[in-house]
């Protein structure tokens, strides 16, 4: 493929680094890559640590237009995807007031009270655009633009990841 049309894949879990989740996210998201004619040069798998997750951010954003993310999301102490992802950026978490109403309505759609940990899910880079989810809790995450790059930061449980 020709036209500098690349991206980097990185997959964020511990759970893929000790085998207990096989990766599928990154082949089906490199396929739907090739559809558009972008490479996909690139796949990375980093655990649950926010250093480790920015390090990774830095080095695949220095090297790459697109850089799509899967995992590290949701509501629970391990998922710090947002946190590595605004130390790469040098920003702040801000909280989007559309994603707090959207998980409002998800929980309230199903009869139950939103959690309060849950509201962290609500929490973006201060340059991203949340990403509706339609299937889980976890908002997506989109960082940049035109010249700039383009970060996308995804759930990571394929039924979430893929329609999106």
């Amino acid at each position: 493929m020709t036209g500098g049309r690349r991206a980097a894949v990185l997959a964020i879990g511990d759970e893929l680094l000790a085998g207990e989740t096989v990766d599928r996210n990154s082949a089906w998201i490199s396929e739907r890559l090739a559809e558009f004619g972008i490479e996909s040069a690139e796949h990375r798998t980093v655990g649950d640590d926010a250093s480790s997750i920015a390090a990774a951010f830095d080095d695949l954003r220095g090297r790459h237009p697109l850089v799509i993310a899967t995992g590290g999301l949701g509501p629970t102490m391990d998922d710090c995807t947002r946190e590595g992802l605004v130390r790469s950026l040098g920003e702040a978490l801000v909280e989007d007031a559309e994603a707090v109403a959207h998980l409002a309505r998800w929980f309230a759609g199903r009869g139950r009270p939103m959690p309060p940990a849950n509201r962290s899910q609500a929490m973006r880079p201060a340059s991203a655009i949340c990403l509706v989810n339609a299937l889980g809790t976890a908002p997506g995450l989109l960082v940049g633009g035109m010249g700039d790059g383009l970060v996308a930061c995804l759930p990571g449980p394929p039924r979430e990841m893929q329609p999106m």
